[in-house]
């Protein structure tokens, strides 16, 4: 496996925030749970990943 110097990690990390400043990618949220439900959150998760992620709130 190929290691990748600091300097690339964020010359990568920059391009990547731009895309999302920019909208031209995004993170999908299906829903979002009181750390309480967590149980229900991660079935929820579970049984559709590709709807996207799961937040807990604290």
């Amino acid at each position: 496996m190929k290691t990748v110097s600091d300097a690339e990690v964020e010359r990568i990390s920059g391009y990547l925030q731009t895309l999302f400043i920019q909208k031209k990618i995004e993170t999908r949220i299906q829903a979002s749970f009181p750390l309480e439900n967590f149980y229900e959150g991660l079935r929820t998760y579970i049984s559709n990943m590709s709807a996207g992620k799961v937040l807990f709130r604290m």
